[in-house]
């Protein structure tokens, strides 16, 4: 069994007599599923034939299948099972999340919010720094690990616009220094943007460079920056720090800025 369709991941599984195959859509849009199945191929004489769609809020029920197409949601998963299967287990309602559970959701969601931007100012100061974290790891791979250089980038609409580097002097068009590199445990002084991108509605993203000496020269690698946002230098409102469940690429993150020209403010 597989999936005759664009971008739908499928896994299958078969074990005493009892097969499930799960699709998955590792896309933001909806994708229609085609689900082909040779049974002769397979070796497998199905009694049954059921379709599960869980989603976050509940597990759904199975519900008998007839091979035809069926949509996923973005990022939605999906089974195909056939095969004698009880699902009663299966069918339960989730458990109710722990407390450590909902304040993580609590925190992605707060994230959400502030890569969505937090209103509109004549002057938006953004702050860089890397805490210094008690990893166990040898120095020369700590100092390898932190080793990035920050590429600060508009989207619009002819693609990706790289505007310059941030480090812990401020701004400049040209890379970063070795010197001026924010390391673990260091941060940047309050840097303008308004000078940097221009008044109106932006959307920003920046992107973790790795600075290396050999085959990493300047490949994507992962953030670990955290950004502060203020609209007076040393008063921050809120920050912005690497999510999985946020971001689609480990080197970036994604925020918003609405800035708005000195006069419009009385």
């Amino acid at each position: 069994m597989f999936a005759r369709s664009e971008n739908v991941s499928h896994y299958l599984m078969s074990a005493g007599g009892r097969t499930v195959c799960i699709f998955a859509n590792f896309t933001d849009t909806p994708l229609t599923v085609d689900p082909y199945i040779d049974f002769a191929a397979a070796g497998i004489e199905p009694r049954s034939l059921f379709l599960c769609l869980p989603t976050v809020q509940s597990p759904g029920k199975a519900v008998p299948f007839d091979g035809k197409p069926f949509v996923l949601g973005p990022y939605g998963v999906g089974a195909v099972c056939f095969g004698e299967i009880d699902f009663a287990g299966y069918e339960k309602p989730y458990p109710p999340l722990p407390e450590i559970c909902r304040k993580h959701l609590a925190k992605v969601e707060e994230q959400r919010l502030n890569r969505a931007g937090r209103g509109s100012a004549p002057e938006w100061w953004v702050r860089l720094s890397k805490p210094d974290l008690p990893i166990s790891y040898e120095l020369s791979m700590t100092v390898d690990l932190y080793d990035n250089r920050y590429m600060l980038c508009e989207e619009t609409s002819e693609g990706i616009q790289e505007l310059g580097y941030l480090g812990r002097s401020g701004f400049r068009r040209e890379m970063t220094p070795k010197d001026d590199m924010i390391v673990n445990g260091t941060e940047s002084v309050w840097i303008p943007l308004r000078e940097i991108v221009g008044t109106g509605e932006h959307k920003l993203l920046l992107r973790s460079l790795h600075r290396g000496d050999l085959y990493y020269v300047n490949s994507p690698f992962y953030s670990f920056v955290i950004l502060e946002f203020a609209r007076e230098a040393g008063r921050p409102e809120y920050r912005i720090e690497f999510m999985n469940e946020l971001e689609t690429e480990r080197s970036e993150l994604h925020f918003n800025l609405n800035v708005l020209p000195p006069e419009s403010i009385a």
